[in-house]
């Protein structure tokens, strides 16, 4: 399900969906309540790869190794380390509502 989508089903404008599901605080509260309780409804997700192109940073993290030898090891043991700094950091925004 995309904005536009949510837009044509709702009645609305996709600039209207876009600005109640950022919670722009000037958008009706009744808008902002019919918009957010149908996105709920239907496990509405941002879509990523568009959403990295509008802003122009993908916040993916890049690990690289060198050594062929313990490139497996390492690389393994490397990225369950930065997953559980993801992972705290993910509970942090949460806590902090941080988008």
């Amino acid at each position: 399900m995309t904005q536009k989508e949510i837009a044509k089903i709702l009645n609305r404008s996709c600039l209207t969906v876009s600005l109640a599901l950022a919670k722009y605080p000037k958008i009706k509260q009744e808008t902002l309540k019919r918009v957010s309780e149908f996105a709920r409804k239907t496990n509405y997700h941002p879509n990523m790869a568009a959403r990295s192109l509008v802003l122009g940073k993908t916040n993916l993290i890049s690990v690289s190794n060198g050594e062929k030898e313990l490139s497996n090891l390492i690389s393994s043991m490397m990225a369950r380390k930065v997953d559980g700094i993801i992972s705290c950091f993910e509970v942090l925004k949460n806590l902090l509502k941080f988008s």
